[in-house]
């Protein structure tokens, strides 16, 4: 189909969303556990293209980062589950916490209950950060970004991993720059209504809060979950 074809089918300008990832691993190990977490990131960019199929440069809407735990790998070299946790920060050292039980390093028995096709040696994906500017949000961008690391990173045999920490009230609280930017104003007020909303939030994309926690949600992504065109219809 030529591009005058093209054009016939687009009376107007149309978008096109992406999301590029970036991931960085020294070629030697340096640190024992960094071996077993890969840390990406991705920008999230809108670019329009007009009726005549002419791209505008990429406009930068969002980003994401998130964590893959290699589970298999660290069970298979023996190493100590509750150190790998304990290496990184706060919200890893919980996530130890969340998962597993302190006597045996395995995960817990409620988790095993509630998510029937986790393994043991099953990956662990955490979600850390989410990020849309206020012009763009109401579309699920978000949402797809996160479905679309979750296809790259986490397919299957993964344990998927949502924080209902709203960042107003945690890491940016004290970031005056960043409210400015994300016009907070417009978030919800209250803390315990912001995480209800949070909740609800990744719940379209079929995460469920964790029986024994307030503070995360999961899935596992042995079960099915929502597609991309169902969570993302105009997509």
């Amino acid at each position: 189909m030529t591009n005058n074809d093209h054009a016939a089918h687009h009376s107007e300008s149309f978008k096109r969303y992406e999301v590029d990832f970036r991931a960085k691993k020294c070629l030697c190990q340096v640190e024992l556990y960094d071996e077993y977490v890969l840390e990406i990131n991705g920008t999230i960019t809108v670019t329009e293209i007009t009726p005549e199929l002419i791209e505008k440069d990429p406009q930068c809407l969002g980003h994401i980062s998130a964590r893959l735990i290699q589970m298999g790998r660290v069970l298979n070299d023996g190493a100590n589950i509750f150190e790998l946790y304990d290496s990184f920060d706060q919200y890893f050292h919980d996530i130890y916490g969340e998962l597993f039980d302190p006597e045996n390093d395995e995960f817990t028995e409620t988790l095993r209950r509630q998510f029937k096709e986790i393994g043991a040696d099953s990956n662990i994906l955490l979600i850390d950060e989410v990020e849309i500017l206020p012009t763009y949000r109401g579309k699920r961008i978000g949402l797809a970004a996160v479905h679309r690391v979750i296809d790259v990173l986490g397919a299957w045999d993964c344990l998927v991993i949502a924080p209902l920490y709203p960042p107003q009230f945690y890491e940016h609280r004290d970031n005056l720059k960043w409210k400015n930017n994300m016009r907070v104003d417009t978030f919800v007020k209250d803390e315990q209504a912001a995480r209800s909303k949070l909740q609800e939030y990744w719940g379209l994309l079929g995460f469920e809060l964790i029986w024994d926690s307030r503070y995360i949600c999961a899935l596992c992504t042995n079960n099915n979950y929502p597609s991309l065109q169902e969570v993302c219809p105009d997509f």
